[in-house]
Parts: C-alpha cells; sequence; structure tokens
C-alpha cells in the first residue's frame, strides 16, 4: 500500500549572493546537471514519528511559500516525491532519494487545496491538516505528516500540470521586485507561473550553487517555448544586448507570446 505524506519548505527570493555558511541541512553536492527536470532527494531531521514510517514506494508531496522583501505569495504546491530508497545519514537526518517519476510543479495558489487535507496520526485519527488558517502553513508542517487520503492532492496536481502557464522573463540586477508583484498578481488570478525564483532548483535559486550553463539554459528556454504567455519585465538592464533576458525577449516575441511590463 502507497502511504502519502506531506511536509513543508520555506522559499526565498535572494537578493544578496548568500554566504557559504547559509547552507541549509538539506544542502547536498549534486553534479551539474541535476534537479532541473526533477527533485532528487529531500532530507528531513527528523528521525521519529511519520517521517520514520515513509518506505520505498511512497510519496512525499512538499509544499513552499515563497517569501520576498516585497511580500509572501500563498502557499504552493513544490514537488512531488516518489521515494525510491531512504538513506539513514550520519547525524541522524534521514534523505528520501527521488526516483526517477517524482516532478516539480510551477507556481499556483494551492490555499482551496491545502484546506481541504486531513492527516492521520499514527493510530489512525484523522484532523484536518490546517485548523486556523490565521496560523502560517509551516505552523503546522514543521514535520513530515501522513495524509489521510491521496485523490484530492493528486487531482489538483494533474490540474496545474495540464494548465496552461505564463512565463516571467526579467534582470535579477533591476527587475526582482516588479518581477515579483507580477508573478504575485498572476497567482492572485489563479494563474499558473513559471518565475525562476520558485520554478528552478533551490540550490541554484536560493543558494547560487555553480550548476550546468548549457543545462539551465536549455531548462529555461524550454520552459518558455512552452508557456502561453511570456512578460518581459522592462527594467532598464532588461535591454542589455549581452544579456540572457534579450535572449528569452527575442524567442518569445519570434514565438508571438511575448508581453510587455513597464517599470
Amino acid at each position: 500500500m502507497t502511504n502519502h505524506y506531506i511536509h513543508y519548505l520555506k522559499r526565498n527570493v535572494k537578493i544578496r549572493f548568500p554566504k557559504e555558511l547559509d547552507s541549509p541541512f538539506y544542502a547536498e553536492v549534486q553534479d551539474l546537471n541535476d534537479g532541473f527536470e526533477r527533485p532528487k532527494y529531500h532530507i528531513t531531521r527528523r528521525s521519529q514519528g511519520p517521517a520514520s514510517r515513509i518506505k520505498s514506494g511512497d510519496v512525499i508531496w512538499l509544499f513552499s511559500c515563497l517569501k520576498s522583501p516585497w511580500g509572501t505569495l500563498p502557499p504552493s504546491l513544490d514537488a512531488k516525491f516518489i521515494v525510491e530508497d531512504i538513506q539513514k545519514l550520519g547525524d541522524s537526518r534521514i534523505k528520501y532519494i527521488a526516483s526517477q517519476d517524482s516532478i516539480w510543479f510551477p507556481l499556483s495558489d494551492a490555499s482551496s487545496l491545502i484546506e481541504g487535507l486531513c492527516t492521520i496520526n499514527i493510530n489512525g485519527a484523522s484532523s484536518r491538516l490546517r485548523k486556523n488558517k490565521n496560523k502560517p502553513l509551516g505552523y503546522y508542517l514543521q514535520c513530515i505528516r501522513q495524509l489521510k487520503e491521496s485523490e484530492q492532492i493528486a487531482k489538483w496536481s494533474k490540474k496545474i500540470l495540464s494548465s496552461d502557464y505564463e512565463f516571467i522573463s526579467y534582470r535579477i540586477i533591476d527587475g526582482s521586485k516588479e518581477a515579483f508583484l507580477k508573478a504575485q498578481n498572476l497567482v492572485a488570478e489563479g494563474k499558473v507561473v513559471f518565475w525562476d525564483r520558485f520554478s528552478l532548483p533551490r540550490r541554484l535559486a536560493e543558494r547560487r550553487e555553480i550548476v550546468s550553463s548549457d543545462a539551465l539554459d536549455s531548462y529555461l528556454l524550454k520552459s518558455l517555448k512552452k508557456a502561453k504567455v511570456v512578460w518581459g519585465i522592462e527594467s532598464p538592464k532588461y535591454f542589455v544586448t549581452t544579456s540572457y533576458a534579450q535572449k528569452e525577449c527575442i524567442t518569445a516575441k519570434n514565438l508571438n507570446t511575448y508581453k510587455s511590463v513597464q517599470t
């Protein structure tokens, strides 16, 4: 029998280059090409409770809230980890290795989904996941919890993956705030969004680890070409001819998917 679990991880829009000492407990060395198409692993420091009951073939659903200096986005379904293997690390952490069928999700508002989810304890007793809407989701998901049923979340995930999404193209150096505000507006309208501060692996989006430039370029352009709309955040440095943003801009214009966002 496959059991389904749910966990939370805070995401942050980093403005300054993080220091090496800022690396969180779940950071692990990966190959330069890893992590773009699918998650590779999930780590917890919990060695008891639901975290200790997860077995090969089980599923971990990860939710995140993207926090920035300009506000916080509503909770979004971040990833689906189908557990292929489990490693107990020397410092009591547990590492769940993700199977080839594990997936990332684009940015969307999952608030309505979360309000309908229930979890169970070791005795099978059921309770609502989030009992008080005024408390942040992370309060209830500091630890991994087991879901009572998976039909609702499976249906939601299929809907998100089959939906058209909108891509945000911008320059980090002078367009991050406007890009966040555009993402915030789109999500509030019920749109599904590809924005690299959420849609790229955390090791790149937040920790700025070195990755393969070719793999990154390929992944971004492939994602852009599938987008229904590409929003160009037209900050002054967006138009620097040597910038990657201009490559995105030209590609989107050739596809007739480009829309301008004046700053």
